[in-house]
């Protein structure tokens, strides 16, 4: 076994452990032996582990530890901690956007311009049918970017020890029959990450034209709309149209009879104003406002054989929030995913082999063994190399039935909402057999719409109540 560190080569001590992952960073340790004449290996310069011709692992030196040094007659033997190239994608912080791209087009885009850059080729990577209308980030760490892609559609992301960057679904898998001469098989059953509903909640939206009226009480000071105000196109009071402006900034104008603050769904009466409404007089508003968007899927099917199984409700209930989700399409697409993706109970299975080949990290491996409650296709997301002897080494692997990162289960995306909405409008969906939605979307509270008029620059409020004719100009 030799390892090549900043083009010199060493050679390689007895003892090692070489551990690959998927998805994520991997950490190795192997100890070297530095010649007389050779240099002492710095950490951040790149390694590759060669056995027979055949790369066992590339990556970059994360630290060096010499010997004890006592008389100086000790052999120069270094331990050397390692990082797979995943680690790159850790360093480097991004900002784009994108409209109408698939999940496969906006990962060439990121391989084009950042992970190439760090001599990383492309491999290979798979053509998703997902879309997003807008997905975009700023001064987000790549791997966060691409681990939030590949959770969308439960695909997986590496770098393999050729530095080769690939980001491919469960059908580019290579499908295998569990090698022979597999030893300590053991499977885990956990559930920790099961959902039966998803909730998602994504950046406020401003609302098409709003029309509000309200008759006018007694000794009335303010008037709470049904959304949080955004813009104000104008009011009227019986059909005339009457002033406004920013509270704060137009209290003292005698001409504003009315006063609104953006993101507040108060319109205050400006006690100063010329014209004030009176008592039973219609008062009409014109405004856009703000609300939220807020998905909510469940999978019936997965929530009965919970509740059957253990006596509850079955209802496991996640909520996942992000601002950069702007529309209803790309938060369903997130909810929809996450119920697949936390569907079912996750199975890992943890053996040893001496099988170097088909261990490989993403291989699929086909067991069937029944005798030990161990059926199906179960994915290669961990290995690890380790010394057996002399000139001889012993591979240890973690499998599993779905998340194949080994980073599977840790919260990647914690955007927390700035702002809450007085109203929030909804999506309710179910997953199952069968697929349905029901929406409550933004609605016009008294059903009156406004037309700009254009050439006269009037506004006409035609609001089809009787006795309600503006006229003028706002």
């Amino acid at each position: 076994m030799t390892v090549t560190i900043a083009g010199e080569v060493y050679s390689a001590a007895d003892s090692y452990s070489i551990r690959q992952q998927a998805g994520s960073a991997s950490t190795s340790e192997i100890d070297i032996k530095v010649a007389s004449g050779q240099s002492v290996p710095l950490s951040l310069s790149s390694c590759v582990i060669e056995d027979d011709g055949v790369t066992l692992f590339s990556g970059i030196v994360e630290s060096v530890q010499s010997p004890s040094f006592n008389g100086g007659k000790e052999v120069k033997r270094y331990r050397l901690t390692l990082t797979s190239y995943e680690r790159i994608f850790q360093n480097r912080v991004i900002s784009d956007a994108f409209e109408s791209k698939y999940t496969h087009e906006i990962v060439q885009s990121l391989f084009d311009n950042y992970i190439s850059a760090e001599g990383i080729t492309l491999g290979a990577i798979s053509t998703s049918v997902q879309m997003y209308e807008n997905f975009n980030y700023s001064f987000s760490k790549l791997s966060d970017i691409l681990e939030e892609l590949a959770d969308d559609i439960n695909a997986s992301y590496f770098v393999t020890p050729e530095k080769k960057f690939y980001f491919i679904t469960r059908d580019a898998f290579t499908l295998v029959t569990m090698p022979e001469g597999v030893t300590g098989l053991q499977i885990e059953d956990d559930s920790a990450d099961v959902r039966t509903v998803q909730i998602v909640t994504g950046a406020s939206e401003e609302t098409s034209a709003q029309t509000e009226q309200t008759y006018w009480l007694q000794d009335q000071s303010a008037w709470l709309l049904g959304y949080q105000v955004s813009s104000v196109t104008g009011f009227t009071i019986n059909g005339v149209i009457a002033g406004f402006g920013l509270k704060g900034v137009d209290d003292g104008d005698s001409s504003v009879t009315f006063l609104y603050e953006p993101g507040s769904n108060s319109i205050t009466l400006n006690s100063g104003a010329t014209v004030k409404p009176a008592t039973g007089d219609n008062v009409v508003i014109v405004y856009k406002g703000y609300y939220d968007i807020v998905v909510t899927n469940s999978n019936d099917a997965l929530k009965e054989s919970i509740a059957r199984l253990s006596g509850t409700s079955g209802l496991i209930e996640e909520v996942y929030t992000d601002e950069t989700i702007d529309n209803y399409q790309d938060a369903e697409t997130k909810a929809n995913s996450l119920l697949q993706q936390y569907g079912e109970r996750q199975k890992e299975i943890s053996c040893s082999c001496r099988d170097f080949e088909n261990t490989e990290i993403f291989t699929m491996w086909e067991i069937n063994r029944p005798d030990i409650n161990i059926v199906g296709q179960y994915v290669v997301t961990e290995r690890t190399i380790s010394a057996f002897g002399p000139d001889e080494y012993w591979i240890q692997c973690k499998l599993k039935n779905k998340g194949y990162f080994s980073r599977y289960g840790q919260t990647l995306k914690t955007v927390q909402k700035s702002r809450n909405a007085t109203t929030k409008v909804y999506k309710n969906a179910v997953i199952g057999e069968s697929v349905s939605a029901t929406d409550a979307v933004a609605f016009d509270h008294a059903g009156l719409v406004c037309y700009p008029v254009g050439a006269t620059g009037g506004v006409l409020f035609d609001t089809g109540l009787p006795g309600f004719y503006p006229m003028g100009c706002c």
